[in-house]
């Protein structure tokens, strides 16, 4: 599982938006929508629901980004650690 993927929906969740994930990762909307949209892929679940009023979870998505956020923190010690 990529870390980016992680942090891409993680930032999209956090931020409400693809825009404000984009902002804070250095990305474009379209490319944090691609790395979201991979991750989709990668675990065969919708994570988000795409709106004009930005981004929401769906009951999918509530129920792993727990686990996501832990699995990108454990991955961010590890390299601090490497």
């Amino acid at each position: 599982m990529d870390d980016v993927r992680i942090q891409a929906l993680i930032h999209a969740v956090d931020g409400g938006s693809f825009s404000a994930a984009a902002r804070a990762m250095g990305y474009t909307p379209a490319g944090i929508l691609r790395l979201v949209g991979a991750l989709e892929d990668e675990l065969g679940v919708s994570l988000l629901e795409r709106s004009s009023q930005g981004v929401h979870l769906t009951r999918a998505g509530e129920e792993l980004l727990p686990d996501l956020r832990e699995i990108s923190v454990l991955m961010d010690r590890t390299r601090r650690r490497a």
